[in-house]
C-alpha cells in the first residue's frame, strides 16, 4: 500500500473540472447540467456563456479493497469513479458546426489528458466520447465520460 493515499469523490471531481477548465474555447464550467427537459435554460443563459461544460459525477463503484495489515492504518479501496463533462455550444452555421465540435471535442480530450493522473489524485484516466451528438437549434451538445480510478477509505468515498 506504500504509494498510496486515500481521496474522496469530490477531491477527485474537483481535480477533473479544474482541468476541464483549462479547455481553450470554454466560457464557463458549471456543476449543475442542463438537460432536454431544461432547454429552456440554456435559452435563458446569454450566448457569451457558450461554449459551456457541465460536470456530473456518479457514484464510485469498488473495484479492489486493500487491506492496511498494520494497527492503526486505515483500509484502502480502489474504485471507478465515472464522471460526465456535457459540453454545449451554439453554432448557426451548418457549415461550420462540425468544426466548432471537433476543435470543442480536441481541446476538451488534451485538457483532460494533459495530466491523466492529475497531480496523483488518481491511478488512472479513460476517456469514452459519447458517439450521439444533440441538436437543439441552435444548441449542439455532446459528451465525454471521464472514469478515473482512485483510492479511498473504507469509511469516506
Amino acid at each position: 500500500m506504500a504509494g498510496f493515499v486515500a481521496r474522496t469523490r469530490e477531491q477527485v471531481i474537483t481535480k477533473v473540472k479544474t482541468a476541464v477548465e483549462t479547455a481553450a474555447s470554454l466560457v464557463k464550467v458549471v456543476r449543475r447540467v442542463p438537460s432536454v427537459e431544461r432547454l429552456a435554460e440554456l435559452k435563458e443563459m446569454p450566448q457569451t456563456q457558450f461554449p459551456m461544460a457541465a460536470i456530473e459525477a456518479g457514484l464510485p463503484v469498488p473495484d479492489e479493497k486493500m487491506s492496511a495489515r498494520i494497527q492503526g492504518k486505515i483500509d484502502l479501496v480502489i474504485s471507478d469513479l465515472a464522471i460526465k463533462v456535457n459540453c454545449y455550444l451554439i453554432d448557426n452555421d451548418e457549415d461550420t458546426m462540425d468544426t466548432s465540435l471537433g476543435t470543442l471535442l480536441s481541446e476538451m480530450w488534451a485538457a483532460i489528458l494533459a495530466d491523466p493522473t492529475f497531480d496523483n489524485y488518481v491511478l488512472e484516466t479513460r476517456l469514452r466520447p459519447d458517439p450521439d451528438i444533440v441538436f437543439w437549434h441552435p444548441f449542439v451538445g455532446f459528451q465525454i465520460v471521464v472514469t478515473v480510478k482512485y483510492t479511498h477509505s473504507t469509511s469516506e468515498v
